[in-house]
């Protein structure tokens, strides 16, 4: 039995209890209605998704004063309806644990995490790490959109300074990307991201957030919204040892299909070649592998020298 720290023991309890068991238990793979504690609120806030730039770490803070104010009034209605429909987007490699949490009742609770999955970004591509937070709602300054990004960061947060109003809602809206959490994260993924997250907590000998974090964005090949691992055939290993989007492609259905049916089971670990289980660990490279995957390495390791040449003879 799991001993969680505190943070993520509340997490884990209003997660899995009022979001992600129902759907889990009902085998879906998409968020329905009933899936969301909230739905039906009255005066349910207005929390919107923005390809719109904004100043991330001043919109954070002010999201953060603002979850942990809701939690002293007693209004937990509107913060959980809140906490269901947002998300940090983390740039590679994902720190561990989460950095963005807000306090609740004496506890710090994280808020979920996705990864980014825009294409050639820099800080992914040369692992500077970091955060998005494109979320705005009833806790965002008018100043958290960038109105003028060419000016530079110093003159956005001068402004932000002067700030003094909150967004109005038909600001919101016309600042929305269109999409919503829900089209971004599926609940059966949420659960690999969840057991990805306590994995890290316990420093367990299965997938990272990281891992999952890296297969998963190569397997969006730079899409926002959700792109469906189940909708394509499934690469066969060779494939997925020539293209790390094959290989992405089977990681992501290995952990999907644990998630749907874990009957008790580990989150697998994935093969580093094929992307399909590993079951075993290469001592020099210590990472998983499948043991079709694991004899091919072995097998080149042990071969002569002489063999590697252009002219040697082909097994």
């Amino acid at each position: 039995m799991f001993h969680f720290e505190d943070a993520m023991y509340r997490l884990a309890t209003f997660w899995l209890k009022t979001w992600l068991e129902p759907n889990w238990q009902a085998g879906t793979f998409l968020f329905s209605q009933g899936s969301d504690p909230c739905v039906g609120m009255d005066d349910e806030p207005t929390v919107i998704h923005t390809n719109l730039p904004t100043l991330a770490p001043a919109n954070w803070l002010d999201f953060r004063a603002y979850m942990s104010d809701l939690a002293r009034q007693g209004r937990q209605d509107e913060l959980w309806s809140i906490w269901s429909r947002v998300a940090e987007i983390t740039h590679l490699p994902a720190p561990s644990p989460s950095i963005t949490d807000f306090d609740f009742l004496g506890s710090k609770v994280p808020v979920r995490r996705i990864v980014c999955t825009q294409a050639g970004c820099d800080r992914c591509g040369r692992a500077r790490g970091g955060y998005q937070f494109p979320f705005l709602g009833p806790w965002s300054k008018s100043a958290a959109i960038v109105e003028e990004p060419e000016l530079g960061p110093a003159v956005a947060f001068a402004a932000y300074d002067r700030c003094r109003e909150v967004l109005a809602e038909d600001r919101l809206w016309d600042a929305s990307s269109g999409l919503e959490l829900q089209d971004m994260l599926t609940a059966t993924f949420a659960r690999v991201l969840y057991q990805a997250e306590i994995n890290d907590l316990h420093g367990a000998a299965h997938p990272s957030v990281d891992d999952v974090f890296r297969a998963w964005r190569t397997w969006q090949q730079g899409q926002r919204a959700w792109r469906d691992p189940l909708l394509l055939p499934e690469p066969t290993p060779n494939q997925a040892r020539a293209n790390e989007v094959h290989r992405a492609h089977r990681s992501m259905l290995l952990w999907l299909r644990w998630a749907a049916d874990p009957a008790g089971r580990s989150m697998p670990a994935v093969c580093v070649d094929c992307g399909g289980s590993g079951d075993f660990v290469h001592q020099i490279l210590q990472s998983a592998m499948c043991r079709d995957c694991l004899q091919a390495r072995v097998a080149m390791a042990s071969r002569p020298l002489s063999d590697s040449g252009s002219g040697s003879e082909s097994d």
